[in-house]
């Protein structure tokens, strides 16, 4: 390795430790450096845009995010975050077109799963955001809030008794989620 890849990937384990600490400031500031040496750092674009999603900031984190897909256009954890972009930006049709591009490099990713369920759900089309959801749940039998989304679909279906399995799966995985139990009690 040389020394200037040598120095990126210190500079870069610099800015993932202050990720970690949530100095977010800081590590924005070194993945600005390393990209000003080294324009098409992957890492540095995607962990970019994954500070400015946590600031909620979806305009720049949609903008880092496009510049790692380009970088890495078969990368499953960019496209799907990608996808989030577009969804929390409004633009569900282009998020749920990458979420199918992740499903078909992977089927069994459980976010883009998710995540397409979630986008369908958002636009009513509520036999796809079961069918997504669903696999979210086959995937992952113990995934809390994939149970809870699932149960507010088919609550929306007016399937209440699966809809109410559900709802007691996920309070039984996180009995935290306060909007299982409210939703729960709603169907009594």
């Amino acid at each position: 390795m040389n020394k200037k890849n040598q120095s990126l990937k210190e500079i870069f384990n610099n800015a993932l430790i202050n990720f970690k600490k949530k100095d977010y400031k800081n590590a924005e500031l070194l993945c600005y450096k390393i990209i000003s040496i080294d324009p098409n750092n992957y890492d540095s674009k995607f962990l970019l845009a994954t500070i400015f999603a946590i600031k909620q900031n979806y305009k720049k984190a949609n903008e880092f995010m496009l510049q790692a897909v380009e970088i890495q256009p078969t990368n499953k954890s960019a496209l799907n975050n990608l996808a989030t972009t577009y969804k929390e930006l409004g633009n569900i049709e282009k998020a749920i077109d990458i979420y199918k591009k992740v499903l078909e490099i992977d089927p069994k990713h459980i976010n883009a799963n998710y995540n397409l369920g979630l986008a369908y759900h958002k636009i009513r089309e509520l036999k796809n955001a079961k069918k997504y959801l669903k696999k979210a749940v086959e995937i992952q039998n113990n995934y809390a809030m994939a149970f809870f989304s699932l149960a507010n679909v088919l609550v929306d279906l007016k399937e209440h008794k699966e809809a109410l399995s559900s709802y007691l799966r996920c309070i039984e995985i996180n009995p935290t989620i306060v909007g299982a139990h409210n939703n729960l009690g709603l169907m009594y």
